[in-house]
């Protein structure tokens, strides 16, 4: 199941498929951050869930609210997919976009989403995303490509987040960093 909150989006991973041989592949549009999986995929079985880009919110009062219990969008349903398979392995690639003074040099919107998963009972592992991933990822690119995602300090803002239930105590419910 692939999924994205835009239709072109869609199109574009439905073609994809296609061009790839991979009919099994079912394409869902899902906003990740703010709604619950569709009800046409709640129920099957995963392996692995893996995700980018899937975290962000449409505007600041989305990130500044404090909807921690609401059990709508990503974290309320890694919550629900985690207690029916707790052996689900769920790994995001998120991008620390707008580190702020105000959040101590972090994102708003990562901050939020740990919140969330901490209040939803799941423990987030982050960890910089790995070293010779983003080598390979950079030597592929142009030099254009490469310069642009330089500047923007796209590669020290990658990490990956690694989402499980929480087991035991409250302490175990922290966002543990390296």
């Amino acid at each position: 199941v692939a999924s994205d909150c835009d239709d072109l989006a869609c199109a574009v991973l439905r073609e994809n498929a296609t061009t790839n041989g991979a009919a099994s592949l079912r394409v869902v549009k899902w906003d990740a951050a703010s709604e619950d999986l569709p009800s046409s995929v709640a129920d099957e079985e995963f392996t692995h869930l893996v995700g980018c880009d899937v975290v962000y919110y449409g505007g600041a009062d989305d990130i500044d609210a404090d909807r921690a219990s609401d059990t709508r969008g990503l974290a309320g349903t890694l919550a629900a997919l985690l207690a029916q398979q707790p052996s689900l392995e769920v790994v995001l690639l998120c991008t620390e976009r707008f580190p702020s003074e105000l959040t101590e040099g972090r994102d708003a919107a990562l901050l939020h989403f740990e919140r969330r998963c901490v209040a939803h009972g799941l423990r987030v592992t982050r960890q910089p995303f790995p070293a010779g991933t983003i080598r390979r990822v950079r030597d592929a690119q142009s030099l254009a490509v490469r310069g642009a995602w330089w500047l923007c300090g796209m590669w020290d803002s990658l990490w990956l987040y690694k989402v499980t239930l929480a087991r035991g105590s409250h302490a175990a419910r922290a966002v543990t960093r390296p």
